[in-house]
């Protein structure tokens, strides 16, 4: 395996919007998190969970049973227009899947907001999984473009997979750097698709002779 990819009962968790921008949108005080990482999430959940996760080629030579214990301790979440999902500057925790809907990713700098990328469910679908693996600050922010559903997983739910599957580690930091670096690739080519010509700054070596 593949935010921030403390495991959760798996119940919605529901937002309301207030905002149809998401440039503005800020987090609701009213949002909490389930502080008992290991309740049995609902039945429903790990049903709908599976199938998804083994749809995703990242998870496609992952045996079965791993994959039902990442499926168990993952938590479906419910976003609205305008919300925001990851807030940048604070503590990022889990991976997020998109299972539908569009995300914004971006990044505030001297006052402004600047999207760098838009993530889908039909396209690159994930985000937040350095955090599988790191403790740290979110460095960009995510906010919903429309109704989205995702599927989350926790630091701490990964940490207790790899404690039942010590062998699988390696595999697994490797394939979150790859994904990184895949999402960076994306993200860097998108940015030069939608520069302005005169933020260019062609590098040209002189040439010796």
């Amino acid at each position: 395996m593949t935010a921030s990819w403390c495991c959760r009962t798996g119940a919605w968790s529901s937002r309301a919007p207030t905002t149809n921008s998401w440039r503005t949108e800020e987090p609701s005080m009213n949002s909490s998190r389930d502080t008992n990482p290991f309740e049995m999430p609902g039945r429903g959940l790990i049903d709908e969970a599976l199938p998804f996760l083994q749809r995703l080629p990242i998870f496609s030579d992952t045996p079965y049973d791993l994959l039902k214990l990442y499926a168990y301790l993952a938590e479906k979440e419910q976003y609205r227009k305008g919300e925001i999902i990851l807030q940048q500057g604070e503590p990022c925790d889990r991976l997020m899947l998109i299972m539908s809907g569009s995300v914004a990713i971006w990044q505030q700098h001297r006052g402004r907001r600047f999207l760098l990328q838009e993530l889908s469910g039909d396209s690159i679908n994930y985000f937040g999984e350095l955090a599988l693996i790191a403790e740290f600050d979110c460095f960009y922010g995510a906010t919903a473009l429309g109704d989205v559903d995702l599927l989350s997983f926790s630091r701490e739910s990964f940490h207790k997979v790899m404690e039942r599957f010590p062998g699988r580690y390696r595999q697994a930091v490797d394939r979150i750097v790859r994904l990184r670096i895949h999402r960076f690739v994306e993200q860097t080519n998108y940015l030069f698709d939608h520069l302005r010509e005169e933020a260019w700054r062609e590098f040209v070596l002189d040439d010796p002779s």
